[in-house]
């Protein structure tokens, strides 16, 4: 059963601003809300095993040795307090939006439960630590063996297409498949799957409906469009076109990687060079369930804002140098799903 993440504030409007930071960021967490001091001890009282995200404010002049002080004491790092700067008018939404979903992975770390929001615990390793250790294994808490990823989901932008042709130089053929979200309108991704076809000497081919992901595919999504993966009636792994998100950026990288942390199908995530904050939150999803990330190191992109957004929100991802990918990224991407 899932464990929850306990929303305890006082006012309609930060309950909704949370939710929202929360869902957007975990979309298979189970989220309840807590509206009164007296909700919340009720909810302690019945021995709540989940996560609770308190605004300070509901707890008010509340001293720590009072009842609700001990309570929440008691739930350690499962507790995450929102603290309020009493000189600004107003809830601290943006930075709440900001900051929230990096300390709700680290207290999954510090708690780490293998059903906490229906997932393994995210990574909590900074620098690559060699080839055959997945991202959550590293914590050193991991509570079974994780699923190899059956596909490698990208995030790219500005600057990314020069940096996948490096990648896909090295990488080795006929293993993991590629899901490649380059932000590009719908009349140019043809022509760029040609272009990397033609540099990297692999196969890339443009999708723009549902379509298996199988060992060796390097498939770049159609431009103007959002993708989601599914599983097949018979189990494959598919990708097909989803509804577009409010982001002005298509192929939107949140949303494919979102998709495959909902539909718990294990893979591996990438952002690469671009503007933006794209594939932050999607690669925090895969975190999350305890699938490897990785991001260019922001030194090496023509424009850092996506590597730099996932880095703030996956301070545990692995850096990579498109013309020095580390040795995990390689191991990782020789796997051909399927393969016994």
């Amino acid at each position: 059963m899932k464990r929850p993440i306990l929303i305890a504030a006082a006012g309609a409007f930060e309950r909704s601003a949370l939710r929202r930071i929360l869902s957007d960021a975990f979309p298979s967490a189970a989220l309840r809300d807590c509206r009164s001091q007296a909700d919340l001890m009720q909810e302690l009282a019945d021995r709540f095993a989940g996560l609770v995200v308190l605004d300070d404010a509901l707890a008010g002049a509340e001293p720590q040795s009072g009842p609700l002080g001990n309570a929440l004491q008691r739930l350690g790092p499962r507790l995450i307090r929102l603290p309020r700067d009493t000189a600004m008018a107003g809830p601290p939404v943006g930075t709440w939006a900001r900051d929230l979903p990096g300390l709700v992975s680290q207290a999954l770390a510090a708690h780490a439960r293998p059903d906490h929001l229906g997932a393994r615990p995210p990574a909590s390793v900074a620098e690559d630590t060699g080839p055959s250790m997945p991202l959550a294994a590293q914590t050193g808490r991991n509570h079974g063996p994780l699923a190899d990823p059956q596909c490698l989901l990208v995030a790219s932008s500005t600057g990314g297409p020069g940096a996948l042709a490096q990648l896909l130089k090295t990488a080795p053929p006929d293993a993991l498949p590629w899901v490649i979200a380059q932000h590009m309108p719908a009349d140019g991704t043809a022509a760029f799957a040609a272009h990397l076809s033609d540099v990297s000497g692999r196969k890339v081919s443009e999708v723009s409906s549902q379509t298996r992901i199988e060992a060796g595919g390097i498939h770049v999504l159609r431009g103007g469009q959002d993708y989601e993966l599914v599983r097949t009636p018979a189990g494959a792994v598919a990708v097909r076109p989803s509804a577009l998100t409010p982001s002005p950026f298509h192929p939107n990288a949140d949303r494919l990687m979102q998709s495959a942390a909902e539909a718990n199908i294990p893979a591996m995530a990438l952002v690469l060079s671009g503007m933006g904050e794209d594939g932050a939150r999607g690669a925090l999803a895969l975190a999350a369930a305890g699938s490897p990330v990785y991001v260019q190191e922001p030194a090496t992109c023509v424009v850092p804002g996506m590597p730099g957004a996932a880095l703030e929100r996956v301070p545990a991802a692995v850096r990579l140098d498109p013309s020095q990918p580390p040795p995990s990224f390689m191991r990782l991407c020789s796997l051909r799903p399927g393969r016994e």
